[in-house]
């Protein structure tokens, strides 16, 4: 659960002032990792909202001026038979969100559950 609820729901709030369509892609990638990391905790680091399970963090989301994106720490072991993950650093891989229906269309659950 959430370490600071209301910081969350301030930053959610703070991404709809600006785009109320980030706002809720953000919203909806926050439920995902709520339904598959119920243990996560949650909190506000980097700029965005980042999920901990045993004190690491796993992943986070980010707002960017164009787009929302979702970080997964080790993203790069993840199984990508899509080629959907982008990045080619050791560890970190992410998707980026324009508009809701990437959030479905891009195996965003499958990668949440593969991080939590």
């Amino acid at each position: 659960m959430a370490a600071n609820a209301t910081a969350i729901q301030d930053y959610i709030q703070d991404i709809k002032t600006n785009s109320a369509m980030q706002g809720d892609i953000a919203e909806s990638l926050l439920e995902l990792f709520r339904k598959h990391g119920p243990d996560l905790r949650e909190d506000i680091k980097y700029g965005g909202i980042v999920f901990l399970k045993d004190g690491k963090i796993i992943g986070g989301i980010y707002s960017y001026k164009d787009h929302l994106s979702v970080e997964f720490s080790n993203g790069a072991q993840f199984d990508d038979p899509n080629s959907r993950l982008e990045g080619s650093g050791k560890h970190r891989r992410h998707l980026k969100f324009r508009d809701l229906d990437d959030v479905l269309g891009q195996d965003t659950e499958t990668f949440i559950q593969q991080a939590t």
